[in-house]
């Protein structure tokens, strides 16, 4: 009989040891913009973090000179705190123009996070970041 429990609370204490690590793991993830209940925003919306963009683009003279104009296609994580890591483009333009994109996300404010079940977490997100010459 002691056996028993002693094997049962064993059991028991594994199975917490278990769900405990699972859960640890998954306040790691990183979840996909699509499958979250609240996106990370922006203070300000979409609207401000444009306006802000255009505010700190400065446009690398290499590609001035070359009539270089396009998309910088960006993901980056938006962590549980705000913080924007893993700011990586998704294609080459060249010409300075991705390392500008990627130099003026670094520059951001800190979001707020994208939430599931109530909880901060930590979200992949994308964005054009157009360049064009008038």
């Amino acid at each position: 009989m002691k056996k028993a429990r002693l094997v049962t609370l064993c059991l028991t204490m594994f199975m917490f040891w278990l769900i405990a690590r699972a859960h640890a793991q998954d306040d790691n993830k990183i979840y996909d913009f699509m499958y979250v209940e609240h996106l990370p925003t922006y203070p300000g919306g979409f609207k401000q973090l444009y306006n802000e963009l255009g505010l700190l683009i400065k446009y690398p003279s290499k590609a001035a000179k070359n009539n270089v104009q396009g998309t910088v296609k960006l993901t980056f994580v938006v962590e549980k705190d705000g913080r924007l890591t893993d700011i990586t483009t998704e294609n080459k333009i060249g010409y300075g123009l991705d390392e500008e994109a990627v130099r003026i996300f670094k520059r951001l404010k800190k979001w707020a996070p994208g939430t599931l079940e109530g909880k901060p977490i930590r979200v992949r997100y994308f964005i054009p970041v157009k360049f064009s010459l008038e």
